[in-house]
């Protein structure tokens, strides 16, 4: 059996997506389509194991095309893939071949399922609706700018010639518009990249069909929502507040309750960082005088009732927010006291000059952050925290493994930190701060 790790809030895509970044396995190109494929294999083994009385990989509802806050639920914890399973899905990421799995049958009671004679027959009849429908709609059909459009009837008329593959699962006519959508446009965008394709194929494909439902979700939430679209065609799930639903208010920690926290994290990452190594100062990057000027920002503490983040670094201090949350969590504050303690040496060196923050700067206070309370739980500084992690893995991977930190870190700043430069220098002759796409200084 192969483990896969969930973590708190984690879903089962995204578990998965960790799980391949963790094997060296490049994740940033796996399209709609590949997900769908997945998605259908773990369905079929998740019911071969309701059948056998196994535990279950996921719960509630097994449709690939239902809603997909329900469907495909996971918790925080491990789920076990049977080695074929994993395979295959290596394989579909790496675009070899799959061996199929085939539903496996309970020897004493009788599964209610449809035949696969059934199920063929819907494909079948979804896709004539489907390129029904496409037809009807050829000539609202969105293309780029550059694309021939009077070779779109040739190309339908060679797709209908060739003949298309029906799926083994069942589909709904939104995905199976959105199939033949993707063969469609390849003939016309023959240069075109997958994901643009991918892109074309759902955003019409949720135009034409829209009471239906695309990868699982609702074609009509779909359409003009091109940030979803673009996470569909990574494969990504993007959570949207539901219609109705009210966004929680931050709630504020009072200062008795936040302070004691804080200081018992100060008092543990003074006295771990004094009795750091030339060794473990290498481990970490950093040098004599970055810790001696740590050391003394962990004597300048405050608070203040910010409410756009749970502590900042201000000149040579580091300030808590009142609306720090979490602030219980031992492992939590340390990282999130060094992250900030990085960002106040820059403060220092440059004093009055800073540099603006940028995604580099931001990478190397976090992975500071996330190295420093993987080496104290290494040290048994920080018991009970063994499986602290704040991203794919515990910490303590991220000692052994730096090429996997560098893929959390490119994650997190992707998330929250889009906006900023990926690096910044200083320009002598314009006297001035500039972007740059790397560090130079």
């Amino acid at each position: 059996m192969v483990d896969i790790s969930v973590n708190k809030g984690q879903g089962l895509i995204s578990a998965i997506k960790t799980k391949l970044s963790a094997e060296n396995i490049d994740t940033s190109n796996i399209t709609w389509n590949i997900w769908t494929k997945i998605l259908e294999q773990v369905k079929t083994e998740n019911e071969n194991n309701k059948v056998n009385g196994k535990e279950l990989i996921y719960h509630k509802d097994s449709n690939v095309n239902g809603n997909s806050k329900e469907n495909f639920v996971v918790f925080q914890g491990i789920i076990k893939f049977s080695e074929e399973l994993w395979s295959n899905i290596r394989k579909l990421v790496k675009g070899e071949t799959t061996t199929p799995q085939q539903p496996q049958q309970q020897e004493q009671s009788v599964i209610n399922q449809q035949s696969s004679s059934d199920i063929d027959f819907q494909n079948r009849n979804n896709a004539q609706k489907a390129i029904s429908t496409i037809i009807q709609n050829l000539e609202n059909i969105e293309l780029p700018p550059n694309v021939d459009r009077t070779k779109i009837n040739g190309a339908l008329i060679k797709l209908k010639q060739q003949g298309f593959e029906i799926p083994l699962q069942r589909v709904s006519i939104g995905d199976m518009t959105t199939s033949l959508l993707v063969d469609l446009l390849k003939e016309l965008m023959p240069n075109a990249s997958e994901e643009e394709i991918n892109y074309y194929a759902i955003k019409n494909g949720a135009k034409f069909v829209p009471n239906d439902t695309i990868g699982g979700l609702k074609c009509s939430e779909i359409v003009n929502n091109d940030d979803l679209i673009r996470g569909m065609t990574k494969g990504a799930i993007i959570q949207q507040t539901p219609p109705n639903q009210p966004i929680q208010e931050l709630q504020q920690v009072p200062l008795e309750v936040l302070k004691p926290n804080v200081e018992k994290a100060v008092v543990l990452l003074k006295s771990e960082i004094i009795n750091l190594s030339e060794d473990d100062l290498r481990d970490l990057s950093l040098t004599e005088d970055d810790r001696a000027k740590i050391l003394s920002f962990l004597n300048n503490i405050s608070y203040d009732d910010d409410t756009n983040g749970a502590a900042k670094a201000v000149n040579n201090g580091i300030v808590f927010s009142t609306y720090c949350q979490n602030s219980e969590n031992l492992a939590n504050m340390v990282a999130l006291l060094m992250h900030e303690a990085n960002h106040c040496i820059g403060h220092v060196s440059y004093r009055d000059n800073r540099p603006p923050n940028s995604k580099n700067e931001e990478r190397k206070c976090e992975s500071l952050a996330m190295l420093t309370v993987a080496k104290l739980i290494q040290k048994g500084k920080l018991p009970g925290y063994e499986n602290y992690q704040r991203y794919s893995v515990p910490v303590t991977q991220y000692l052994e493994n730096r090429e996997l930190l560098s893929l959390d870190m490119n994650d997190w700043l992707t998330k929250n930190y889009s906006e900023l430069p990926n690096a910044v220098a200083w320009d002598f002759n314009e006297k001035r701060w500039i972007e740059k796409e790397k560090d130079d200084r």
